[in-house]
């Protein structure tokens, strides 16, 4: 009878230089971290098809692919945490992330160091692959070059959290001259018109209180003047 670990719920294997996986079956596992081995699979392991429970898994600096995430068996609803930062995914797998709805940390990007060894994610195309992500609140994508006029503030990310991406980007994530060409998207992009037309709106809206204030302010001014004016008349009669 195969030996199993039904109590498991939480391994961390990482910084080991494993090349593969070997130990016993864990079907609980929720959260699982192999950071920063050699592995490129999963497959053949004790490991495959043990993945349905995960909610955290965290891969970064191996040789993964794709196909760790059907050999895993992850089930795409219940992933919340994901990093698999300097791996082996390609430009075309950034559709396969936009199955996991649930996510609300992914790391897909490249670090310095983990690319001297060869371990680079190309994962590239459109931003627009992360539109289902809708619970997502924490995005690295350092170092990948998405299309054309793409930036981390993209209409084509979740609105939810477009904000708070927005402002960690800013600190560590540089756009690259002559990699987007901004004023060509902003000419041709139907979601760049409806961002201006709504930001015009707050503006107009802004400046339309801003008026209402400072007349305001003028009239209570005309009001404590006359008071005052009243009051200096009076005292000479």
């Amino acid at each position: 009878m195969e030996n199993k670990l039904p109590k498991l719920v939480k391994l961390n294997l990482a910084n080991n230089n494993l090349k593969s996986l070997d130990f016993q079956a864990a079907p609980n596992l929720q959260e699982l971290d192999i950071s920063n081995n050699h592995i490129s699979d999963v497959e053949g392991s004790k490991l495959e098809g043990n993945g349905k429970n995960l909610i955290i898994f965290r891969g970064a600096k191996n040789y993964l692919s794709k196909s760790v995430f059907n050999q895993i068996n992850i089930n795409p609803k219940k992933l919340e945490e994901l990093d698999i930062m300097n791996n082996k995914f390609q430009k075309e797998d950034a559709e396969e992330l936009s199955r996991f709805t649930q996510l609300k940390v992914l790391s897909v990007g490249n670090g310095n160091r983990g690319g001297l060894n060869g371990k680079i994610n190309e994962i590239g195309g459109s931003l627009y692959a992360f539109k289902n992500l809708e619970k997502l609140k924490s995005l690295d994508i350092k170092l990948i070059k998405f299309a054309s006029g793409e930036t981390v503030s993209s209409p084509f990310l979740p609105s939810t959290s477009e904000k708070k991406l927005r402002s960690q980007f800013s600190e560590n994530h540089s756009i690259e001259r002559g990699v987007y060409d901004l004023k060509k998207w902003r000419q041709e992009s139907p979601l760049y018109a409806d961002f201006q037309k709504e930001r015009d709106k707050n503006a107009h809206l802004t400046r339309s209180l801003t008026q209402k204030k400072i007349i305001s302010a003028v009239r209570q001014q005309r009001v404590k003047n006359q008071s005052q004016q009243d009051r200096e008349n009076f005292l000479d009669l």
